[in-house]
């Protein structure tokens, strides 16, 4: 059994680093084809029997056959899902007569402050997935459906439930009682928002305004470039966390063409090797993805060495995230802004209350996401049917016009969504416990970063409740969420 689990590890070594090496533009065309070839025998039935059948802890083994399943899927799908990463980096479109590739086109449209061109950048985005991606992106969907009901499941919702042990239901609850209970909130922040920042009625917004909108360049000259570094390693060391020259640590920042826009961490050999790439575009978005990616990787680089492969590798991505989520979560601390950045009370008061609006636009999105997700995945409509309910679910959920050709990009592997919106919750619980313990001030305190480390050093050994149930938190659920938007307001 040492054997397969150390091929195990190295397995998920080489997929971690051609994501890494792909995704920071470091190749011209992913190749996890070849990887899946090497690991034929491996990735296999005659493994998940051997697994089944190995004398180690039952969560353990539920973590290496949920793994070992879905990459089954993967390996199936080997071909197609390079071809797709291939295409993406490959696509490119003339503007202006310059050749702007299809990944550079979400920082075009971020940047762009005329709602007009905006569109019209949008219009070419959607070409492309029309064109290139969205065959491709079907023919996937459609085989790892057939694969998840060649393994006896009813259909991916299923599968997901009993291999994770995640029940959807009750999630779906909770989502729908937060879309319910910020609905009048969010509607008279988005109003007031559409009239002052993109200067659009309510029935003109789309997506890519918000794309806009997020990127605050109002509030760049709170977020100097050259303060982002030692801003976070001051803090860092503040609360006695190496992180500036943590050995296991590498640092992706530099600016490449056919670089992801969207910033990442990739865990290559939990602990000794971890990267964290971001493509920086200035201001609020690059301190926020930073702090974000920096809590994943020190997450990842603070993991107990000796913990089995499971705990340090697998495990539930809610944790993770939620780890992220708490270190993103300074730039909404007035403190923090005030200390670290030297950010006034007045400036702070305004910039917090645009950042809130937005997280709850992201919760309201996840949300819609996962509602849409459970439809997708549910087995009780057609693949034709889903472009429109993936508007349906995203529009009615923001009130911000969504368009159906994203309905297959628009997602993360694996029912990633439900991880997502468990890690809120998770994070949310966790800042209880830090506030409560050490007050607003908690990133100066050594003691919290005791916490912190300790908290990471379980790596992904325990589920979001476990840990939330050990800090004595209370359970998952969108209640503190939900007082913070609408209590006194």
């Amino acid at each position: 059994m040492k054997t397969i689990f150390s091929e195990l590890e190295q397995f998920t070594i080489d997929l971690e680093r051609e994501a890494y090496e792909v995704g920071a533009g470091l190749k011209d065309e992913a190749n996890f084809s070849a990887i899946f070839e090497r690991a034929d025998k491996l990735i296999s039935q005659e493994t998940i029997h051997e697994i089944r059948d190995a004398d180690i802890e039952p969560a353990e083994r539920s973590e290496y056959l949920s793994f070992l399943l879905c990459m089954i899927i993967d390996k199936a799908l080997k071909e197609p899902t390079d071809a797709v990463i291939t295409k993406e980096l490959e696509a490119a479109a003339e503007i202006d007569g310059e050749s702007v590739s299809y990944r550079m086109l979400p920082v075009m449209i971020a940047n762009e402050p005329d709602h007009a061109r905006r569109a019209a950048l949008d219009v070419v985005r959607r070409d492309i997935l029309t064109d290139q991606l969205i065959p491709l992106s079907r023919d996937i969907m459609t085989e790892t459906h057939r694969l998840v009901s060649s393994f006896g499941y009813a259909n991916y919702c299923d599968f997901f439930e009993k291999l994770e042990g995640i029940p959807l239901a009750p999630l779906r609850v909770e989502t729908e009682k937060l879309l319910r209970e910020t609905e009048s909130f969010y509607l008279s922040e988005l109003e007031y928002y559409a009239r002052t920042v993109l200067k659009l009625p309510l029935s003109e917004l789309a997506q890519y305004d918000f794309a806009y909108m997020r990127r605050a360049d109002k509030f760049d000259a709170l977020f100097p470039a050259d303060k982002l570094l030692p801003a976070a390693w001051a803090t860092m060391n503040a609360m006695g966390i190496e992180a500036e020259k943590h050995p296991h640590v590498r640092l992706d920042i530099e600016k490449r063409e056919k670089k992801s826009p969207r910033a990442f961490c990739c865990p290559v050999r939990v602990p000794y090797e971890v990267y964290l790439v971001i493509m920086p575009t200035g201001g609020v978005d690059d301190y926020s993805s930073f702090l974000h990616e920096l809590g994943h990787t020190l997450h990842y680089a603070h993991t107990e060495a000796s913990l089995s492969l499971a705990a340090r590798q697998f495990g539930d991505n809610s944790v993770t995230e939620a780890h992220a989520g708490t270190l993103e979560k300074m730039i909404y601390n007035k403190t923090w802004l005030g200390e670290r950045l030297g950010v006034s009370d007045a400036d702070a008061s305004e910039y917090l209350r645009f950042m809130e609006f937005f997280e709850l636009y992201m919760l309201r999105r996840y949300c819609a996401k996962f509602h849409y997700e459970m439809e997708l995945h549910g087995g009780g409509v057609s693949l034709d049917a889903c472009p429109d309910l993936y508007v349906k679910y995203l529009t009615e959920a923001t009130r911000v016009q969504y368009y159906p050709e994203s309905y297959l990009q628009d997602l993360d592997s694996h029912f990633y969504c439900v991880r997502y919106l468990r890690s809120w919750m998770l994070e949310r619980n966790i800042r209880e416990i830090l506030e409560s313990r050490f007050g607003l001030k908690w990133f100066d305190d050594p003691k919290a970063g005791e916490l912190l480390k300790e908290l990471w050093s379980h790596g992904q050994k325990h589920d979001a409740e476990t840990v939330s149930a050990a800090l004595g938190a209370g359970p998952l659920n969108f209640d503190r969420i939900i007082a913070d938007f609408v209590k006194g307001k």
